[in-house]
This record gives structure tokens, C-alpha cells and sequence, in this order.
């Protein structure tokens, strides 16, 4: 009766915990995912955005990109006043390049980036409050664990005493006590066998019978 009193109460506690939010989590982290791919995506004009003008103006931008830093890199080792000329006007080019293939860029990626790292920022955010929220959650129960364990054991040990008081008061022995139920207790709770409870036979009846 007190175990089901107990177990009761103890579900009762359970469900006044909020919701697991482990199943939330990983739908938010897996949007947070999605949504980091869709941006390189458009970073790079690749996946759905490789046939569209936004997909291009990417592609052309990291070209432009990609020749302003080769420009750079080629000035550094130019020979002579002729070399380091033709250079200078490489990288003038290259970064007029540059500039216009940003400006394309921005004008149609711009918006749906903007879009991207808002929902990036939102999804970020929900994973971060979710994984507090699992946190607290796994403290607070195992806190709960914890208690009801003690309280178990206060009431078991409580239960136990109670009922010896009342033996020794009706001056009745207790099932349970010698060498046969310690021996019975360590059988029933798995424990090693400890031969110093073995029950040995008496070995000296008979003794003399059949001479």
C-alpha cells in the first residue's frame, strides 16, 4: 500500500515536469543546419539556387574575387617598372570587376541572405533556449530521483523497525533471524555465498547404529 502510495505520488511529480524538449531540439538543430546550407548555397550559387540570377551573380562575384586576390599575389613577385605597371592595372581592373559583381550580387541575393541570417539567428536562438531547457529539466529530475530514493529508504527503514517493535512487544521472534535466514537473504538477493552460514549436518547421528 505504501509503495503505491508512493509510486502515485512520485508519477505525479513526473508529469508536473515540463515536456522533454529533446524532440524540439533536434528539429531546431536541424533547422539551424538546413537553414546554414541554404546560405552558402546562395554564397556559392549552388543547390536551388544554381539556375537563377542570384545563383549567378554569386558564381561571377567569387570570380571577380578570385582574380583581384591572383592580382595581388602576382604583384608581390613583379620585376621592374614595366611589370609592376602592368600589375597595378591588373588589380584596378580586377577590383572594378569585383566591385560591379557585388553590386549585382546585392541586388539579387541581398534580400533572400538578409532573410537567411535572420532565420539563422532565430533557429540559433531556439537551440540555445532549448538546450537550457534540457539541461534544467535532467537537473531537476535527477534532484527528484535523488529525493525519492531518501524518502524510499526512510519509509522502508521506518516500516521495518515498527514492525520488530511490535514482535519483541508481542514477544514474538521475528521470521528472518539466525544463521538460516541470513543464509536465505543473501540467496534471495543474489549475493556471493558466504560459507560461514552453511547449515552443516550432524554428522555424529547414527553414530554406532548398524554395529
Amino acid at each position: 500500500m505504501v509503495h503505491a502510495r508512493l509510486q502515485m505520488t512520485r508519477d505525479a511529480v513526473m508529469g508536473a515536469f515540463p515536456a522533454d524538449p529533446r524532440p524540439a531540439l533536434a528539429e531546431a538543430k536541424a533547422a539551424l543546419s538546413q537553414a546554414h546550407q541554404a546560405r552558402a548555397d546562395l554564397e556559392d550559387g549552388r543547390g536551388a539556387h544554381q539556375h537563377t540570377q542570384a545563383g549567378q551573380a554569386a558564381r561571377e562575384l567569387a570570380q571577380a574575387t578570385a582574380a583581384q586576390r591572383d592580382a595581388k599575389f602576382r604583384a608581390t613577385w613583379a620585376q621592374g617598372w614595366r611589370g609592376r605597371r602592368q600589375v597595378a592595372r591588373e588589380i584596378a581592373s580586377s577590383a572594378q570587376a569585383e566591385a560591379k559583381a557585388r553590386e549585382r550580387w546585392e541586388a539579387h541575393a541581398g534580400p533572400q541572405a538578409a532573410r537567411l541570417e535572420a532565420e539563422i539567428a532565430r533557429c540559433q536562438s531556439a537551440v540555445e533556449d532549448l538546450e537550457t531547457r534540457h539541461e534544467r529539466r535532467a537537473a531537476a529530475i535527477a534532484t527528484s530521483n535523488h529525493r525519492f530514493y531518501d524518502l524510499c529508504q526512510t519509509i522502508r527503514g521506518f516500516r521495518d523497525g515498527l514492525e520488530a517493535h511490535r514482535d519483541r512487544m508481542d514477544g514474538v521472534q521475528r521470521p528472518g533471524t539466525g544463521r538460516q535466514a541470513v543464509l536465505r537473504s543473501r540467496l534471495s538477493r543474489g549475493l556471493e555465498h558466504d560459507h560461514r552460514y552453511d547449515i552443516q549436518p550432524d554428522r555424529s547421528a547414527g553414530r554406532g547404529l548398524g554395529r
